[in-house]
């Protein structure tokens, strides 16, 4: 086996793996977009259709919004790291530098060795990659995956919080 037969593979497999993981991100999005929506529009036709102040189906409703969101949050953060590091890798390889040899030799070895980190553990050296390469690397400051990942999360929070505070408003007024 030639050199370059190996790079070549190296090179492939490290863009395939980049893209599956991105696609799994998308997915694990779009699974905690759905959910949280359909819960979202539930919870909400029965604080308006609902005539007993305290209705215990909203505030189950309630309890598994909460649930979507903080699993949505670390889910999605884990998952956006593991395609940081997918990327990362693949443009080492395509700056010609070179990977660790057990990264080379083993690569999906060493993605499921990157996996079973903490993700504690994935930012410190994700970060550190960062600061040392040259220029800045734009790709954790991406606006898809600021929005994504941070601003929709905390939308459905506030959004969780109107509806709470409606429930208690109609509480209380139907008292």
């Amino acid at each position: 086996m030639s050199k370059s037969f190996g790079e070549t593979n190296l090179r492939r497999f490290l863009l395939e793996l980049a893209y599956y993981q991105d696609q799994l991100l998308q997915s694990y999005r779009n699974i905690f977009i759905a959910s949280q929506t359909i819960v979202v529009s539930m919870a909400t036709l029965i604080v308006a259709f609902s005539e007993y102040p305290l209705n215990s189906t909203f505030i189950f409703q309630l309890i598994i919004g909460v649930f979507i969101i903080i699993y949505w949050k670390k889910i999605t953060h884990s998952r956006g790291l593991d395609v940081s590091y997918c990327h990362l890798q693949f443009e080492k390889v395509e700056a010609g530098k070179r990977l660790e040899l057990y990264e080379e030799l083993r690569p999906f070895r060493s993605f499921k060795d990157w996996q079973n980190k903490t993700i504690k553990e994935k930012e410190r050296i994700l970060k550190k990659y960062d600061k040392s390469e040259k220029p800045n690397r734009k790709i954790f400051k991406s606006y898809t995956r600021n929005v994504m990942g941070r601003k929709l999360p905390f939308i459905f929070s506030i959004v969780w919080g109107l509806i709470f505070l409606t429930f208690i408003i109609t509480m209380i007024y139907k008292i």
